[in-house]
């Protein structure tokens, strides 16, 4: 119908379709990835990128998805450089991203660079920065050499931070925050609340989006919204 309303130039029901689609009440976010996902094949960029925007607290949801992890480089980008998506810790952007490229590492790690310019590093807890730090070498060569500079530079920011140093020039560059959530039945929830993030591992991320697959209305019921908790 909105191709047809744009075709015949009907803006009047253009608007209106764009109204319900940005609606809650009448179009939920796991309606609004399927219209996504459509309107992408379809080139219908207004509405694919106001579906995109529509995407909140349903993104553990999503990235549970085969759909997800035959994303195309540009739509993963889009996805996780959002401000909406509701999270719990960048840990699990961080995370997200992995995951898709590890499902074809192989003609993805190109796009390696591109990835991690979508993640906010800054937003990362500082014994999570570290210990990565502490394991690069376990990693593949090529994502260990384009880790490995941008966790010194987080390393060098969070220092600064805490000893309320202004010396980098990125210190005024605070990135945007995410829309932070909370579910009391995640598994790694008492690693966060105790600063033991470091602990939190992708293989636990891994079986909370299962967990969450299975069950999606009980997560949906559980999660509220909370404050950034901060490093």
């Amino acid at each position: 119908m909105l191709i047809a309303a744009e075709y015949m130039k009907v803006y009047g029901l253009i608007l209106s379709l764009f109204n319900c689609f940005s609606q809650n009440k009448h179009f939920s976010e796991l309606n609004a990835f399927k219209c996504y996902m459509l309107a992408y094949e379809k080139g219908v960029d207004p509405l694919m990128y106001l579906m995109m925007d529509r995407i909140s607290v349903c993104f553990l949801i999503i990235i549970s998805t085969l759909e997800y992890r035959r994303f195309q480089i540009d739509q993963v980008c889009e996805l996780l450089s959002s401000n909406y998506i509701g999270v719990q810790s960048e840990i699990e952007v961080f995370y997200a991203a992995l995951m898709w490229l590890f499902w074809d590492y192989r003609n993805r790690h190109k796009y390696i660079k591109l990835l991690f310019r979508v993640i906010r590093f800054k937003l990362l807890p500082s014994t999570f920065i570290l210990d990565w730090a502490e394991r690069l070498h376990e990693l593949p060569k090529e994502l260990a050499n384009e880790l490995c500079p941008i966790l010194y530079g987080t390393m060098v920011f969070h220092q600064e931070v805490y000893l309320d140093c202004f010396g980098s020039d990125d210190f005024d560059m605070l990135p945007n925050e995410r829309n932070w959530i909370r579910d009391n039945e995640c598994p790694y929830l008492d690693l966060l609340d105790k600063h033991l993030a470091y602990e939190m591992n992708l293989h636990q991320f891994s079986t909370y989006l299962r967990m969450i697959i299975r069950d999606k209305r009980g997560f949906l019921s559980r999660i509220v919204p909370v404050d950034y908790r901060g490093w």
